[in-house]
């Protein structure tokens, strides 16, 4: 069955309980306010309507609602009934009378009777269903009684706009949402008509036609609620009432008497029920006559107190009460998880065994799976409990967790005077019991064996306290598959691992075995219970077998797409210290800030390192303490050492397996960023090279003076002062041609341009190409960060669609607003372009092919740019005419194209004073007087032109013209 069918109906009764509360302070508000306007009193029911639709509000210290038990606020919902009570371990509700919670608890299922079962399925599927059902019934009321009506009213005579007069009514009223109509009933006086009309065009300006229906779809909604009913009906009259009263009040006292005669002779009798139509003579008829007779204009005074009570109280009925425990988050065993991994060894004490040890990180592991299952209890036991077990907390009070013999079903957390009991799970208490028996007090030693085909192959004996501290612990992870389940002496696979923990005082051992099977691992005491445990529990189990382990455990994850382990470390620090900061830990465990001063990497590779780092923290309360640390009160604690050692579990998720001052990168192969030197090589090319493939070249990097980029065929330094490339690195050797797949290189070069980075994805290493001084070298790889990049934009953003193709997937946006991309029109290097603006510049020169550190003369480009096509070099011109202008100093070489004879060009070189000028202007024969326009033909085409001795400008060059004209 569907899941609303149990958590739909609970979050009604929590918003109808809650609304209940709230209709008994509205009534009680009334009470006072019976001699102001009843306009205030029916402004009041807003307050209802509100919480009868809307499950949340924020929380005062103002609420009126805290006059009533109500529970604490969670989510902004006050919670009554849990929304997941069917299927909660330990079911209970939280009514506004503790008595009739505490029945209602002792009747609902608990623990395994209520797991297994799930006995409160069924009842509430048939609450939900009859809720429904109850709701359609009262909407298909309404509705049929409108219908019914409205066909009486077939008769009705039109007498002006929306007024109509029919002969079978005994009352007038209004019909209708969005275009209502008053209906009178023949018979009445000229002077009856004006105030029943003006009492229902009151109704209508107010849009109570339209409040009263839809108040009733709200009742609908809330039918098994006798308090909802009730306020109903009062809202009615409330209504009806400020509605006799401003008509009194437009039209002048002196109607009082005929407007009560006219409510006598026209009043139904019965209450209308069904949401519409709204009844001139409906409701309380001998009230409303009283209150029209009584009626006084209200002095200022009394609207004055009126106004200011009613949004007093409005505001104090629509917020939630705070939480009556002002902060009692330490009572919250979720919350005392980080505090708990923080500490190496916790004291666990029973009444049979006395004091053992157990590790804090395994413990809060422990607690961190088991406290999903523990709910608050509601109700406080009437006796106080005698502690059997009991897990002490350091700290500057009384901080512990309590277990019962006599209730094994019940926790107790204590923090100094508070105390707060939770619903467990009697396997939970039942663990603790084995926690007493396996701590470093208890037991010798451990000595874990390893089976290959049911016989011992290896085996360890641990009498390391610490390790002992978190074994105790370990063995009681996981998730129970069997509980209770007899199996045999030996795990039912070959390969396995033995786990005897031995005793000082009896020589008792307790045995449990680990294993895996079907891809997954369990862990099993004989004859008791076999429980799933994930791969973390596994390793470290076979760590410690391996005399590998060492550390504190710590069990925090996080999710990563880095592949750097210094960023690595940085992150699972991070991760470490959101745990100290956190807001959920009692002040006195509390860091107020931290502040990382060094990190580095000492041993491990990316599926398992360890990272060494110094750090500094805040405290900004004088109750803080932390022995390890030497720390105590408020203060700034410097130079704090620590080693993190962190484990890839699966894809983009690590697990920080050990915290601690030493030691954690045992077992792990010691880290050393070894550099070796290459010897970089140039590269060979020729212009008609393919640019590539399968793809265009990637821009690296673009300033006002250097140009960086990369494809299959080399990287390439270009120097744009003096329009050559200055270096090449070829990457054939480096195995890094590819600019897309699994082995993709992925090129990355500092903001200064000196430092490019080439990173092969399938591989651990890098290579680090410095241009200053062309060297080269292999060393382990880090992500670069100090990295240029910031101002990429995609190429889509800059240029025509047609041209995407031929253009880098990236540009280069520059303080100036301009652009910068790689463009070919053949995708051969012999038209390879760079394009900043109107400037472009050809990369590789015919000349220059062989010899990459030689200058770049390429000559001038000449590129339509209405279009974007790349025309031609200069070089491809005939020059049949030359044009000076001595008052501009510009040379003007006029020409065609030595391809297409009847292509004409224009060529402006400037000269003198001229040449030297960095702006960039445009001369156009019609401005300047160079050349007619007429004679040059029709038709023109802006063409930029950039040349190698000089700025280019802009010029008009027309189609058609005839040189030797």
């Amino acid at each position: 069955m569907l899941m609303w069918c149990y958590t739909l109906f609970p979050i009604i009764l929590n918003m109808s309980l809650t609304a209940g509360i709230v209709i008994v302070l509205v009534l009680l508000a009334r009470l006072p306010l019976k001699k102001a306007p009843r306009v205030f009193s029916y402004a009041l029911w807003a307050v209802v309507l509100f919480r009868l639709l809307c499950p949340i509000s924020f929380s005062t210290d103002f609420s009126l609602l805290g006059i009533f038990h109500s529970p604490a606020v969670t989510n902004g919902s006050i919670t009554y009934i849990p929304t997941d009570i069917v299927h909660t371990a330990n079911p209970q509700v939280d009514l506004p009378l503790p008595g009739i919670s505490q029945v209602n608890n002792e009747t609902l299922p608990q623990g395994g009777e209520q797991t297994v079962a799930d006995p409160l399925e069924a009842p509430m599927a048939i609450a939900t269903f009859l809720w429904l059902f109850g709701i359609m019934a009262m909407l298909i009321y309404s509705i049929a009684s409108v219908l019914i009506l409205k066909n009486r009213l077939k008769s009705a005579q039109n007498l002006e706009q929306n007024i109509y007069e029919a002969d079978n009514l005994k009352t007038p009223f209004v019909l209708g949402i969005f275009k209502p109509r008053i209906f009178i009933p023949t018979g009445l006086t000229r002077e009856e008509k004006s105030y029943i009309i003006r009492h229902e065009q009151t109704h209508i300006r107010r849009l109570d036609h339209i409040i009263k229906p839809f108040a009733f779809m709200v009742l609908s909604l809330h039918w098994f609620n006798p308090l909802v009913w009730i306020a109903f009906v009062l809202m009615g009259a409330d209504m009806e009432l400020s509605c006799d009263e401003k008509v009194i009040k437009e039209m002048g006292g002196e109607i009082k008497k005929p407007y009560a005669a006219s409510l006598l002779s026209l009043a139904t009798g019965k209450r209308i029920l069904n949401g519409s139509p709204l009844a001139f003579g409906e409701g309380n008829v001998k009230g409303r006559i009283k209150n029209v007779l009584n009626y006084r204009k209200p002095r200022f005074w009394m609207m004055a107190v009126a106004v200011v009570a009613v949004i007093t109280v409005g505001i104090g009925l629509l917020v939630n009460p705070v939480d009556d425990e002002p902060d009692l988050s330490f009572l919250k065993p979720a919350n005392l998880i980080a505090l708990i991994s923080e500490i190496k060894q916790i004291e666990v004490t029973s009444a049979e065994y006395g004091a053992t040890y157990v590790s804090g990180s395994e413990l809060a592991k422990w607690l961190d799976n088991a406290e999903n299952d523990w709910s608050k209890k509601l109700i406080t036991p009437s006796e106080e409990l005698e502690t059997t077990i009991a897990v002490f907390i350091p700290d500057a009070i009384d901080h512990s967790i309590c277990f019962f013999s006599s209730d094994p079903s019940l926790a107790l957390v204590v923090y100094g005077d508070e105390k707060r009991y939770y619903n467990i799970p009697e396997e939970d208490y039942e663990a603790m019991e084995e926690v007493t028996l396996l701590g470093s007090r208890h037991v010798q030693n451990i000595v874990l064996t390893d089976y290959k085909d049911r016989k011992a192959a290896a085996s360890v004996t641990v009498t390391d306290t610490e390790a002992i501290k978190r074994m105790s612990v370990m063995v009681l992870n996981g998730d129970q598959e069997k509980p209770y389940a007899t199996v045999d002496d030996i795990p039912p696979v070959a390969d396995y691992i033995r786990i005897d923990f031995k005793h000082f005082e009896d020589s008792q051992t307790i045995t449990y075995y680990v294993y895996s099977q079907a891809d997954k691992s369990y862990l099993e005491k004989p004859y008791s219970r076999i429980s799933k445990i994930n791969s973390a529990t596994m390793q470290a189990i076979a760590a410690i077998l391996s005399g590998q382990d060492t550390g504190t455990q710590s069990g925090l994850t996080f999710t990563s797409s880095e592949t750097d382990l210094i960023r690595l470390g940085t992150i699972a620090f991070d991760a470490h210290m959101a745990t100290l900061t956190s807001g959920n830990l009692p002040v006195s465990d509390r860091i107020a800030a931290y502040q990382l001063n060094h990190i580095s990497v000492v041993a491990g590779n990316i599926n398992e390192f360890c990272v060494s780092l110094n750090y500094d923290f805040t405290t900004d309360n004088e109750s803080y303490v932390n022995p390890s640390r030497g720390a105590k009160g408020k203060g700034i604690w410097t130079d704090n050492s620590l080693e993190i050692r962190v484990r890839h579990i699966e894809k983009n998720k690590f697990e920080i397996i050990s915290i601690g001052t030493g030691g954690g990168g045992q077992g792990l192969t010691p880290y050393a960023a070894e550099q070796t030197s290459l010897e970089p090589l140039a590269v060979r090319w020729s212009p008609e090279q393919s640019i590539d493939t399968i793809g265009m070249a990637e821009l690296d990097y673009a300033s006002d003076d250097m140009l960086i980029f990369h494809g299959y065929f080399g990287l390439f330094i270009y120097d744009l002062k003096s329009l050559q490339i200055i270096r090449s690195l070829d990457l054939k050797p480096l195995n890094c041609t590819a600019i897309q797949g699994d082995d993709y290189c992925d090129v990355t070069v500092s903001t200064d341009g000196n430092t490019v980075q080439l990173h092969r994805m399938s591989s651990n290493n890098m290579y680090v190409y410095t241009v200053s001084d062309n060297t080269l070298q292999e060393m382990p790889y880090e992500r670069m960060s100090d990295r240029f990049g910031s101002n990429f934009v995609p190429i889509e953003d800059v240029v025509d669609s047609k041209q995407l193709g031929h253009c880098s997937h990236n540009a280069v946006k520059f303080g100036t607003g301009e652009y910068g991309y790689l463009h070919t029109s053949d995708w051969t290097l012999g038209t390879f372009t760079y394009v900043r603006g109107d400037r472009i510049y050809r990369l590789f020169d015919i000349n220059a092919s062989e010899d990459t550190n030689s200058q770049n003369s390429a000559g001038a480009e000449i590129v339509d740019s209405l279009s974007g096509d790349l025309i031609t070099s200069h070089s491809d011109v005939e020059i049949t005419n030359e044009w000076i202008s001595k008052d501009f100093g510009y040379t003007v070489l006029f020409g065609s194209l030595k391809n297409d004879p009847q292509q004409g060009v224009a060529v402006v070189i400037p000269t003198g004073d001229q040449k030297d000028k960095n702006e960039q202007k445009v001369l156009t024969p019609e401005k300047h007087g160079a050349i007619k326009a007429e004679s040059l033909g029709a038709k023109a085409s802006i063409l930029d032109v950039v040349a190698e001795d000089g700025y280019r400008w802009i010029f008009n060059v027309y189609n058609g013209f005839d040189p030797k004209k």
